[in-house]
């Protein structure tokens, strides 16, 4: 897998996944630049929305097998010494972030997501599939199942359709993919849909997003009760910031908040 970046010097970052001679398959120098460009992109307060895409035919046939058998704890040409763990680890890390990411993450798939690629787009904020996504868990086919992959999209689906996507093995299509929760919207043309999400995102107050994923994160799990409470002492403190003040007495008056910006817009 190549990852080949954009646009970083402006609010919106693009990070499309390439093929290389194994496909578009999770591994290698393309998983560390996957990671490195995500921390960065944590560290970063200008990138306000992350884009993950994919430049091949497909969006991502999930981790490469061909390495994973090649890194042999015992084969003295593995120089990390822990076998395939040492990839799996990081492709575990690269969910994380992405899961926990302060900007929004928007992924969109208009290729096949098979294995860990599913994990890629189910640790998303926002999942657009165009015309010819779809996605599947073959892992049991090969004795493994997707340990990593379930934490992320039993949050999206819910453990059972999880767990069912896993045991059929079978590829569903965007449409039976947006049923299920994995995909958020279907679009003839993914980028158009792509650019209107942009735009209202780069409307909303940056630090509002991360509060909204930090807050999600929290309830998660939550007795109704503790979860209302949780939500009404968040908006108490929300309402009292100066900036929200400040931005809800320009709405009254017809203005944009003053984080309001644009895909364009330069560092």
């Amino acid at each position: 897998m190549h990852l080949r970046c954009e646009a970083l010097d402006t609010p919106v970052w693009r990070a499309w996944l390439g093929a290389d001679e194994h496909g578009v398959a999770i591994g290698g120098p393309g998983l560390a630049a996957l990671e490195q460009l995500l921390l960065r992109a944590e560290a970063d307060e200008l990138c306000r929305v992350l884009v993950l895409a994919s430049d091949a035919d497909e969006f991502c046939r999930g981790m490469d097998l061909q390495g994973v058998l090649a890194a042999d704890a015992s084969d003295p040409s593995d120089p990390s010494g822990q076998g395939p763990a040492a990839g799996i680890a990081a492709y575990a890390r690269v969910l994380g972030l992405l899961r926990a990411s302060r900007a929004a993450t928007i992924c969109v798939v208009d290729g096949p997501a098979a294995g860990g690629g599913v994990g890629l787009v189910a640790a998303c904020d926002l999942v657009i599939a165009g015309p010819r996504a779809s996605f599947r868990l073959p892992e049991l086919f090969l004795g493994l199942i997707p340990a990593v992959v379930l934490p992320v999209l039993a949050e999206r689906t819910g453990p059972a359709r999880a767990r069912a996507l896993a045991l059929t093995g079978e590829a569903i299509d965007g449409a039976a993919a947006q049923r299920s929760g994995l995909v958020d919207e279907l679009a003839d043309d993914p980028a158009r849909c792509l650019a209107a999400r942009v735009k209202y995102l780069l409307r909303c107050s940056p630090d509002a997003v991360t509060r909204l994923k930090r807050f999600s994160a929290a309830i998660a799990g939550l007795a109704l009760p503790d979860a209302l409470a949780a939500g009404v002492a968040r908006t108490s403190r929300d309402v009292a910031r100066p900036e929200v003040r400040a931005a809800v007495a320009g709405f009254l008056a017809g203005e944009l908040p003053a984080w309001a910006a644009r895909p364009g817009d330069r560092r």
